[in-house]
């Protein structure tokens, strides 16, 4: 069990560490213990501990007795990378594809748990709910990649499914457009991305009545 404090360095700033037990050496079988300092919020030191448990984890690593690594955890990992080389747009697009979808049916599992089989039917639901949905399944794609790079897990389920085709619906005029309410509610989600270019654009769309390319035109 480890635990996490907040301690005053000579500066007089504050910063976090951890101490405790991280898991038993898979050669000697000794219990680990230890202490990393120098964190600056609690956030970054429970990640250092997860990823010093992991690499522990991985180096005895056995499929024939299960990972207990769940996919929450991967992609945690994998996002923290990810996101180093892509725009804050598109990190805050990439949260909510995970938080509002994809976690809530993966995030829980062990990753040596999720088979191509679970994989096809949440797809198949996601085609049916979602306009997104092969987005969605490139995302989960990704995360298994990264954890075979890093050794944590064995397949790719994502990638052994069929990505089902989407079904035209009739045209629905009634709700095709947003009401002012709507608009409200859309322009202040908007906002919370903090990204003032995309903000602008939709409201110059929702005000003038343009097309998304003839707006991109007047860039």
């Amino acid at each position: 069990m480890a635990t996490f404090e907040q301690y005053i360095k000579k500066d007089g700033t504050k910063n976090w560490l951890f101490k405790g037990y991280i898991g038993t050496d898979p050669i000697t079988q000794n219990r680990i213990r230890t202490t990393r300092r120098g964190f600056n919020t609690k956030k970054e030191t429970q990640r250092e501990l997860m990823l010093l448990q992991i690499d522990l984890e991985s180096s005895s690593y056995s499929y024939q007795k299960g990972n207990v690594l769940k996919f929450a955890q991967l992609y945690e990992l994998w996002f923290e990378q990810h996101s180093k080389d892509i725009k804050p747009i598109t990190v805050q697009r990439i949260r909510i594809y995970f938080n509002n979808h994809i976690l809530k049916d993966f995030g829980d599992m062990p990753i040596h748990k999720i088979t191509p089989l679970f994989c096809q039917r949440k797809l198949n639901e996601w085609a049916e709910k979602f306009e997104t949905y092969k987005q969605m399944k490139i995302y989960v794609k990704m995360v298994f990649k990264y954890g075979m790079l890093l050794g944590l897990a064995k397949d790719n389920p994502m990638e052994r499914t069929i990505t089902p085709k989407k079904k035209k619906r009739a045209f629905d005029e009634a709700n095709s457009y947003y009401t002012k309410a709507e608009l409200k509610i859309f322009f202040n989600h908007l906002l919370q991305l903090k990204y003032q270019l995309v903000y602008t654009f939709f409201r110059v769309l929702a005000f003038t009545g343009l097309r998304k390319g003839e707006a991109m035109g007047l860039l």
